[in-house]
């Protein structure tokens, strides 16, 4: 008997730590779910074709003081129903900055014009998605962080036909 009570104060100090760390876990995984992304995103309103059957959004995202600002141009086909083979929404250019380093306008229903006011860096870039052709300018002559890619120099554009 006077094992199990030397073995007794071991085994509970044991169980109290064990449930101390699961409780902690526990509060740590409902915090980062009630906090959600902790990154502060925000989005400009919806630029609609003038047809009405796709829409650009523009967004920025800050992730923190040890991160720049990370900016994003996105298509919506308003038209589709997204499915698991085909995605309504697609990411056409992502670069270094803020909502106010480019601008967006439709040229026609089915072409997309992006200005870019500063030198930026440009991650990626599409010429196109769907029917939809997208021109990128940049006042620049290097701005893609793309090796080999030509990104719209002064009076050119990228995606013109």
């Amino acid at each position: 008997m006077q094992a199990n009570w030397q073995t007794a104060p071991r085994v509970l100090l044991l169980l109290v730590t064990v449930a101390a760390i699961a409780a902690t876990l526990g509060v740590g995984v409902a915090l980062v779910s009630a906090l959600g992304n902790l990154c502060g995103e925000r989005a400009a309103p919806p630029v609609p074709s003038p047809d009405g059957r796709y829409a650009a959004v523009v967004s920025d995202s800050d992730c923190g003081a040890t991160t720049p600002f990370s900016g994003r141009v996105s298509l919506l086909d308003r038209a589709a129903r997204p499915s698991v083979l085909f995605r309504r929404e697609v990411s056409v250019v992502t670069y270094r900055g803020r909502l106010s380093a480019l601008s967006v306008t439709w040229r026609t229903a089915r072409d997309l014009a992006i200005d870019f006011r500063d030198c930026v860096p440009i991650y990626s870039l599409r010429d196109a998605w769907q029917d939809v052709r997208i021109i990128v300018r940049s006042p620049c002559a290097a701005t893609s962080a793309l090796a080999g890619q030509d990104v719209a120099q002064t009076g050119r554009e990228r995606g013109a036909r």
